[in-house]
């Protein structure tokens, strides 16, 4: 990477001079139409620039050189485009090995996606479907045409080559795509709500939104977990097609909670990163705005100087990695604009930051061996600055707040799950719901309450103080009678009609329904109740409430494809508590001295 950046320096730096001196590369002198480029010009012209930006002679010429054929290329590409339609597009082919190539496609804007993926995979000589292409920060939609898509004559995308095993690579035409079957999976596990995701705070605290709006918000953290995971393997193309997806996942949420946690902040940290480690410098645009939105989000996430996460955590240090991660990646940014002072003071402060984040790996082993995660370990010690004995603390205190809270987190997602079926089907707040319910007030009656205030806890309050007759007369009003109690009581020999009546009577209290049932069963009054809810009852609905319980064979099939679909979407992640904090920098450290050599630090 060395050689590269060093190539990128003098092109950068030479680039910038002639811009800033207005000589055109294309024109006389220095390229002569229908003769071709003047190497007396040239050699002249390096020879004065490299004494002016301090170039060695021959780096200079080299950069010169390549300047000048691409302006070339680039006015034959417009001549041909003008002429004919046919566009020509560069394609950028990253590779972790060699660098990466650079690809020539030309075909006409009205083609589809498809056509593109098509040459390119043909140039490569692989499967379409082992591809990915990308353009301005997203993925090009193969069943759109490329003017549709944004793309222009002499632009330049990126092509992800899908990274895959063996045993992925021999599957049916090679069309192994991670993504989808991610996705697929995820969403299989959303359906059944918080039974395998949920979301949480830093603390561990259950984050409480309505159903839909969770639903768009969990399939995008979902997906973003999965390009981290591609990430910590060093899996660069997987982790960028995950990370993306993730960007259009959480671009079509309309929740007002992403602005104010940190996770669209740390999605656009994790593609910039990528987009680095991955040579990619015709992304910069696209790596500034997103750098732009990272450093915002930062911002109404933390505080100013980190002063929320103090108030809220007592520590900042372990936030401070990203921070610095964020300063290392606006300082390359900025290194290949060429705004070399601001490149500079960026590169000074990471380089400090990441002197005093440094945690010492042998305290991190010792850790380790007393019975302590890795990333506990890390993140213990960067808190404490290698203080061993405050870390042990520091990790055990972090230990019962997180069980503390899933612990209120489960009471509350237990009292939701108890509330007695009715016919409102609007979204109760489980935290809200169980401070209601420490009041002692009853706790279907506060979801009742809740329904009707939009969750707000001062007039659910008032509703239940002032008119608690009301709401108890509307509550048995709407009652649903559940099923699972309806087929356990049946075996008793009641009429299910009856026993759905003294189940809705008595809120779906079993012991109080059969009570009942036995009760009128004494006193003779059971057949003629039993006539007048056969009455109330339309045949049609009778019919399908008979037929309302799932089998046990199908529910025990849908269970194992939940399991398969959990182990598939969980098998190379890591669920531990804050691994996303646990950055061991010296990824960062490669960089900072890369960077610092070019500027000459």
């Amino acid at each position: 990477m060395a050689n590269g950046l060093s190539i990128d320096n003098c092109l950068i730096q030479v680039r910038s001079r002639l811009q800033e001196e207005g000589i055109k590369l294309w024109l006389e002198p220095y390229h002569v139409e229908g003769i071709g480029s003047n190497d007396t010009e040239l050699e002249s012209l390096a020879s004065r620039l490299a004494s002016t930006v301090n170039i060695p002679y021959n780096y200079c010429l080299s950069a010169i050189n390549e300047l000048q054929a691409n302006a070339i290329d680039k006015l034959k590409a417009r001549d041909l485009f003008n002429e004919t339609g046919v566009a020509t597009i560069k394609v950028r082919v990253p590779d972790k090995n060699t660098g990466g190539r650079l690809i020539t496609v030309q075909l006409k804007l009205d083609l589809m996606v498809e056509d593109l993926y098509t040459d390119i995979a043909g140039k490569l000589e692989l499967s379409p479907n082992k591809l990915k292409l990308i353009s301005a920060g997203k993925m090009l939609n193969r069943s759109q045409t490329l003017q549709d898509q944004g793309i222009q004559n002499n632009q330049q995308i990126m092509a992800i080559i899908l990274e895959m095993d063996e045993k992925e690579a021999h599957k049916e035409n090679g069309a192994f795509d991670k993504l989808q079957e991610a996705k697929t999976d995820a969403s299989k596990l959303l359906q059944k709500n918080d039974s395998y995701m949920d979301i949480e705070d830093q603390d561990g605290n259950v984050i409480h939104i309505p159903p839909e709006e969770k639903k768009a918000i969990m399939m995008a953290l979902a997906i973003h977990e999965k390009g981290r995971a591609a990430l910590r393997r060093n899996a660069y193309n997987d982790a960028l097609i995950f990370l993306l997806e993730a960007d259009n996942e959480y671009r079509i949420c309309n929740s007002q909670l992403l602005e104010t946690v940190d996770n669209y902040a740390l999605l656009n940290l994790d593609i910039v990163w990528c987009y680095i480690m991955l040579k990619s410098i015709s992304h910069l645009p696209d790596a500034e705005y997103r750098l732009q939105i990272c450093e915002r989000h930062f911002k109404k996430s933390y505080g100013e100087n980190l002063n929320r996460v103090m108030t809220l955590k007592g520590n900042a240090a372990n936030e401070r990695a990203l921070i610095m991660r964020m300063h290392l990646l606006q300082a390359i940014l900025n290194f290949h604009k060429n705004q070399r002072n601001f490149a500079l003071e960026l590169l000074s402060t990471a380089d400090l930051e990441w002197q005093q984040l440094q945690v010492n790996e042998g305290l991190v082993d010792s850790l380790v061996e007393m019975g302590f995660t890795k990333t506990e370990a890390r993140t213990g010690l960067r808190a404490c600055a290698n203080n061993i004995s405050e870390a042990i603390a520091f990790v055990h205190d972090r230990r019962e707040k997180l069980e503390k809270a899933r612990k209120l987190g489960r009471e509350q997602r237990r009292a939701k799950n108890s509330l007695v079926k009715t016919q409102n089907k609007k979204w109760v707040n489980p935290r809200t719901l169980h401070v209601l319910s420490e009041m002692g007030f009853d706790k279907d009656l506060c979801a009742l309450a809740l329904q009707k205030t939009d969750n707000d806890i001062n007039q659910s309050i008032a509703l239940l103080q002032e008119n608690q007759s009301i709401l108890h007369d509307e509550l048995l009003q709407s009652v649903k009678p559940d099923e699972s109690l309806c087929e356990q009581i049946r075996n008793m020999g009641f009429d299910i009609e009856m026993i759905r009546q003294a189940l809705k009577d008595t809120t779906n209290d079993m012991s109080k329904a059969i009570e009942n049932l036995l009760q009128m069963q004494a006193n003779g009054t059971y057949q003629d109740a039993l006539k007048e809810v056969l009455k109330s009852v339309p045949p049609a609905l009778g019919e399908a409430l008979n037929q309302a319980t799932t089998s046990a064979a199908q529910t025990a099939q849908d269970y194992e494809g939940e399991m398969k679909a959990y182990e598939r979407f969980a098998e190379d992640m890591d669920l531990e508590d804050n691994a996303y904090l646990d950055l061991p920098l010296n990824e960062e450290r490669v960089l900072l001295d890369e960077y610092k050599k070019m500027l000459d630090m």
